[in-house]
């Protein structure tokens, strides 16, 4: 049976977030390495994952194991689509390639964080609707992603230019996330690039 976003319970949804949380194991790689060793170890794992997703879209005993065992976190588009892992993967490897490091790891690290916070606040407070998600969801991702800015910009001894710049983003990319089933765009591909972009014209 396929599940909905709507079908999915809070004790699925929280498992999907822990797992959604794991990927800051990614700009952490990259805060302690450097981007040929980060995307060594990253683009293999991506092309697995996307093979593998392609692969259960053809294969039914493929699409069946993998929904056998993920398929209560699973949204709908995604099993027979790609899942948002691939989507994740795709967008670390592509900020990581293209923009400074430091704005590389915000942009994976905010909507890690953000997104977690987004989903459980929304889910259990959220009363005011906003696109598909919820005022108060929406508004625990901008506080939660702004918390992550500041915390690179101390780690790594930022000026206050990238934390103004780096909240405006999260700002903007609480409102794409919120939008991004209006968009159709997975907004796990589409808020890391989004924030990528947004702070490398402005820094």
């Amino acid at each position: 049976m396929i599940t909905t976003p709507d079908q999915i319970t809070l004790k699925h949804e929280l498992f999907r977030k822990l797992l959604h949380l794991a990927s800051l194991a990614i700009p952490a790689l990259y805060a302690l390495t450097d981007e040929t060793i980060t995307l060594l170890v990253l683009v293999p794992v991506t092309f697995v994952i996307l093979a593998v997703d392609l692969l259960k879209n053809h294969i039914k005993e493929l699409n069946a194991a993998i929904t056998g065992i993920f398929g209560r976190m699973m949204r709908s588009h995604e099993y027979f689509g790609l899942t948002g892992a691939s989507y994740l993967l795709l967008a670390s490897c592509i900020v990581i390639g293209v923009f400074p490091k430091n704005i590389a790891i915000t942009a994976m690290a905010v909507p890690a964080v953000g997104d977690v916070m987004a989903g459980l606040i929304g889910r259990v407070f959220g009363r005011i609707r906003f696109f598909s998600k919820t005022v108060e969801g929406t508004l625990a991702f901008i506080f939660s992603g702004t918390l992550v800015v500041y915390l690179i910009m101390n780690i790594f001894q930022l000026s206050l230019l990238f934390f103004v710049t780096g909240f405006a983003a999260t700002c903007i990319a609480g409102v794409v996330e919120a939008a991004s089933k209006y968009l159709h765009i997975d907004d796990n591909f589409s808020v890391p690039i989004f924030i990528g972009l947004f702070m490398g014209v402005l820094l």
